[in-house]
């Protein structure tokens, strides 16, 4: 895990989705080393989580026709979801924004 994150660990065996719901709005998400091999678009809705990936996680979506993490934008006086680090590849979804 990274030294620096300090939040609710998370594991690639871990449910994202339920994780990311069970926990209060804003929380953050350390997410260990690892590959988090996904299968459909993780939405964050209205919790605006911060995903911290910088401890060497790789968000792998099988070269599924969908994107990797998706939620709508904050409120004005708060950010929406943030993503600290971390590595997305295979996402087989051709109308994805390309960063």
């Amino acid at each position: 895990m990274s030294s620096t994150c300090r939040g609710v660990q998370v594991r690639p065996d871990t449910d994202l989705h339920a994780r990311i719901e069970s926990r209060p709005r804003g929380t953050t998400f350390c997410f260990a080393k690892g590959l988090y091999l996904l299968s459909g678009t993780i939405q964050t809705g209205q919790k605006f989580p911060t995903l911290d990936l910088r401890a060497g996680a790789v968000i792998d979506g099988q070269n599924g026709g969908f994107i990797g993490i998706n939620g709508p934008d904050g409120p004005a006086d708060e950010p929406g979801t943030t993503i600290l680090g971390g590595l997305f590849q295979h996402f087989g979804n051709a109308g994805a924004p390309r960063w």
